[in-house]
């Protein structure tokens, strides 16, 4: 209860954020190393493909950023079959820098998809159905977003944040 009602005021108000300019692999390797131990237990791979966006850098709150990928690499788990694979992979475009994260579960009903991001919507007995609210909020505060797209057998989340601009004068 704690834990929810701390997500829950933290919700509504901006939050402290420690912004650094920085490359994102190491923020992706740790939130996928702290997502394994669940996966493994299930049998579920994750693979992890960061050669492209490996250059690349953003200004972020690594905490926040990897609190985002956390959840969804745990909603990717419990999403997975046994013995199922989850892929990450990041890429930078012209402007930002993307982290997919697919699952090849059942995929996410048509009803479920409306209201995803709705704050306090849960599909889950034991979610809060905070978490993807709260993810897209802190991407939003980034200045990016968090989409998806998802079909029979397989589910992808994509997390954009805006890639490190270098001023002229660098």
């Amino acid at each position: 209860l704690d834990g929810i009602l701390t997500k829950l005021l933290a919700f509504g108000r901006p939050g402290t954020e420690e912004r650094e300019r920085q490359k994102l692999e190491p923020t992706i390797r740790r939130a996928v190393g702290m997502a394994e131990e669940r996966a493994t237990r299930r049998n579920i791979s994750i693979a992890v493909d960061l050669d492209r966006a490996s250059r690349s850098e953003a200004e972020v709150d690594a905490s926040q950023i990897e609190q985002v990928l956390l959840n969804l690499l745990l909603n990717a788990v419990e999403a997975s079959p046994d013995g199922a694979r989850i892929e990450v992979v990041a890429c930078t475009g012209d402007q930002d820098i993307e982290i997919g994260v697919t699952d090849h579960g059942p995929g996410i009903d048509a009803e479920v998809r409306q209201r995803i991001f709705d704050p306090y919507f849960a599909t889950k007995d034991t979610g809060s159905g905070l978490g993807l609210a709260i993810s897209r909020e802190i991407l939003r505060r980034h200045g990016g977003d968090l989409s998806f797209e998802s079909g029979t057998g397989k589910t992808v989340f994509r997390a954009s944040i805006p890639a490190y601009e270098k001023d002229v004068s660098e």
